[in-house]
């Protein structure tokens, strides 16, 4: 597929479509990879969600920290007041049971979700069973001694439970502080390729213009001012103007007007020559028109054709010209208007000159006829005439009576 033999209209619908594309893609590649590092986006939510998690334990309701602390103030507090601190205490394990579901579902890392659901959970478990089934009875019934045997069970669990808090705590920050640089490495990955898209993009764009353009130039064979500048001199007729053609093109702008200055120079050669020709007095002679095809050739058709009506007029005229001179007075030219043209001026003055030399032969032969029949002083009517022929008939005249003068001076004697 050769770009630069489109059709212009497609090449710029290609340039302005690889534009769009390009912004296009740019902008979706752009949002694609910044949507992970927006507010709200997926990074977003897991440094979010790594801030909830230290929220919930530090205080509770997933760190004991709290029920480890009501515990302390059942050992000291009296039997009648120990109520609300139990009520705190059931409350303090749905929460912490709860979280733990949430936690469950929503913690993806593998080191923070072992830690956190199992590590830390499980002592706290174990605190919890302690505290229900051995801590609070002996509380309740009074039974110090047992109680504080329970809480020491219960501190060994809650340090094992601190133990493995203190590390998801640790575990957590890290996450976050590598979920936050992940995210600025994500935005400035999410740029850079966003840039080198464009870039890609414009420099396809340069280059299809690049394609377009010289496509553009090549089609012209040629610069548009030095295109302008020779086909306005050609159309004033500077025939004479260089048309450069490049060595192989045969399909350009250039190309066609140095064929189109060739074929003008050929129908002026051609016409020159044929206007010598008749100049010389060859009137016969006609232009190949078979050499100049489309309406050159027409034009020339068309000289050919006026010459031939132009010529026929004058061939006659040859004719009668020849006939007369030899004696032979040929017929009066008919057919032809009363237009006054020089063609029909030709004709009624052939006439002119026909009607003329009928009239004096007739007159010489009615003068001959009348001097058989003894009329010898018929003459001929030389005011009928005009010029050279009135010359002629007076010349007739003197010279017949000379004649009749000798005859009768003849006689006399």
């Amino acid at each position: 597929m050769n770009l630069t033999t489109w059709k212009l209209k497609y090449q710029l619908t290609t340039l302005i479509a690889v534009m769009v594309v390009g912004f296009v893609a740019s902008a979706l590649i752009s949002k694609l990879m910044t949507d992970k590092a927006i507010v709200n986006g997926p990074i977003y939510h897991e440094i979010v969600q790594g801030k909830d998690l230290v929220a919930d334990i530090l205080p509770p309701p997933e760190y004991l920290l709290e029920s480890w602390q009501v515990a302390l103030e059942m050992l000291l507090t009296p039997a009648a007041e120990l109520p609300p601190l139990i009520e705190t205490s059931k409350r303090l394990e749905e929460d912490f049971r709860s979280r733990h579901e949430f936690w469950e579902k929503s913690l993806t890392d593998k080191t923070i979700r072992t830690t956190m659901l199992d590590k830390a959970y499980n002592p706290g478990l174990e605190f919890l069973k302690i505290r229900n089934q051995t801590f609070i009875p002996a509380i309740q019934a009074g039974d110090k001694a047992t109680a504080e045997q329970a809480l020491v069970a219960m501190k060994a669990s809650y340090q094992q439970h601190r133990k493995a808090i203190d590390e998801v705590v640790v575990l957590a920050n890290k996450e976050s502080l590598r979920l936050e640089h992940d995210t600025t490495t994500t935005i400035f990955d999410s740029t850079l390729v966003s840039a080198l898209t464009m870039l890609a993009f414009l420099l396809i764009i340069a280059w299809i213009s690049w394609l377009i353009m010289n496509g553009i130039i090549d089609n012209l064979g040629g610069e548009p001012e030095q295109i302008h500048d020779i086909a306005d001199r050609i159309s004033v007729g500077d025939v004479n103007v260089t048309t450069p053609v490049k060595a192989g093109d045969t399909h350009s702008v250039m190309y066609a007007m140095a064929k189109m200055k060739r074929s003008l120079t050929e129908l002026i050669d051609d016409t020159h020559i044929l206007a010598a020709t008749v100049m010389a007095g060859d009137l016969e002679s006609r232009v190949d028109t078979a050499k100049h095809p489309g309406a050159f050739g027409q034009l020339l058709h068309s000289v050919d054709e006026t010459l031939a009506e132009a010529v026929a007029p004058l061939n006659m005229v040859a004719d009668y010209i020849d006939k007369i001179s030899k004696g032979d007075i040929p017929p009066k030219i008919t057919g032809f208007g009363e237009e006054r043209n020089t063609i029909n001026n030709i004709r009624r003055n052939l006439n002119t000159t026909i009607d003329t030399l009928n009239g004096f032969i007739t007159d010489m032969q009615h003068m001959s006829t009348e001097h058989d029949r003894g009329e010898i002083d018929a003459m001929i009517d030389a005011d009928k005439f005009q010029g050279a022929y009135k010359t002629m008939a007076e010349g007739v005249n003197g010279m017949v009576a000379g004649h009749l003068a000798l005859n009768k001076k003849a006689m006399a004697c």
